[in-house]
């Protein structure tokens, strides 16, 4: 879901890959949860529990402005989950 709109391109061998996708900041609303990290969460799990699909962890990495590498955090850190996931996914305007 999150390369939906990246494109498909080739380099000088004409090896096919997809470009590098930007993720657009995503704006904090009054309707954002707010979660301390145990022990135990990992990004993907935190997305399952809130919205349903582990494919959104990555809105709440690109929230918190957390790199690449794991889905692993911090335990007793506190997350921004953000409201209304699809939306950020799907690229709407004013995320």
């Amino acid at each position: 879901m999150r390369y939906n709109k990246t494109q498909i391109i080739r380099d000088t061998s004409g090896t096919r890959f997809k470009e590098t996708t930007i993720v657009p900041k995503i704006k904090v609303t009054g309707d954002d949860q707010y979660v301390e990290v145990s022990v135990t969460d990992r990004l993907d799990l935190l997305s399952n529990d809130y919205y349903g699909t582990p494919e959104y962890w990555w809105i709440i990495a690109a929230a918190n402005g957390l790199g690449k590498g794991t889905l692993a955090i911090q335990e007793g850190s506190i997350l921004r989950l953000p409201a209304n996931p699809r939306a950020i996914a799907g690229g709407l305007t004013g995320y």
